[in-house]
């Protein structure tokens, strides 16, 4: 019936591919994460818990009054998170800083305890189900550090081996980092399998992200000069591809596992766009033959 309903109405077949591509990302991304997970509740609260403890710690932080009820706490959380978030602006390397506010989220969201301490009113306080609006308070006063720290774990979702090749977390440099045994529980085992394998995979996603920014660019630039129909599915597949990342990076933290749902989508894109390209490339070849001859 719905064959015969799509040549009834003489749909295009690329807007019909197109709007069947909008369903292929999230059922892909959800049918991951309950692989993995049982329930996505916990994890949207830790997520929010892990942001409110990164934000407490930008320098520009301060409690208004729609906050002072939650003071005692935030100033808990600022204290310990302005020391880490002092350790990460004084790093220049972004392929480390941007993966450490990652792994530094997680301890958060996971390790809140072991950071605050043990005389920390955290663990019998009652948030009354308010950490989304402790949250959105916080964004609303300085959207900017929000801001800055999505951008800081979208980048790192294209830096797949950043921290093994550059991290140097000898033994002299323990103690300069804040809470190491928390981080290294969290991030895992630093290890440099091949470092020549990692730098050629990381210096690929750097191509791979640089493609995929100029090909939003790109499709911006189609929609709005209305020149967008015979290139539907790259525009599509390719905005598509960036909501789910930067969505990925406002709610969650940016490490590339969550990058590899929307990899081959991001292949894909690259083939189609090489292929138009030759093609192009091609056919004014032979065109130029021809007008020679």
């Amino acid at each position: 019936s719905l064959i015969i309903f799509i040549e009834s109405h003489k749909l295009n077949k690329n807007i019909l591919l197109c709007f069947l591509a909008l369903f292929v990302i999230p059922l892909f991304e959800i049918h991951e994460f309950y692989k993995n997970n049982e329930s996505r509740n916990s994890v949207v609260e830790n997520s929010i818990l892990g942001k409110i403890f990164m934000l407490s710690g930008f320098e520009n932080f301060e409690i208004d009054q729609d906050l002072n009820m939650h003071r005692e706490l935030l100033n808990e959380f600022s204290e310990e998170s302005r020391e880490i978030n002092i350790f990460l602006q004084d790093i220049k390397n972004p392929y480390i800083k941007n993966n450490l506010f990652s792994d530094y989220e997680v301890v958060a969201q996971y390790q809140i305890n072991d950071l605050l301490g043990q005389n920390s009113s955290f663990s019998n306080y009652d948030f009354n189900g308010l950490q989304s609006r402790i949250l959105f308070e916080m964004i609303k006063n300085q959207p900017q550090n929000f801001i800055k720290l999505s951008i800081s774990h979208y980048f790192a979702l294209w830096m797949p081996g950043g921290k093994q090749i550059f991290f140097d977390d000898s033994s002299k440099n323990k103690q300069n980092i804040p809470f190491y045994n928390l981080l290294k529980k969290s991030s895992g085992q630093i290890n440099i399998l091949n470092e020549k394998l990692l730098l050629s995979a990381l210096f690929f996603f750097q191509i791979l992200m640089f493609f995929s920014l100029f090909l939003l660019l790109y499709s911006f630039s189609k929609l709005i000069f209305g020149v967008w129909r015979q290139e539907l599915i790259i525009i599509s597949f390719t905005i598509l591809i960036q909501v789910y990342l930067i969505s990925v990076s406002f709610i969650n933290i940016g490490t590339p596992r969550y990058l590899m749902p929307v990899y081959p989508f991001i292949l894909i894109c690259l083939i189609l766009s090489l292929d138009k390209f030759l093609i192009k490339k091609l056919y004014r070849g032979k065109n130029d033959f021809f007008s020679r001859h």
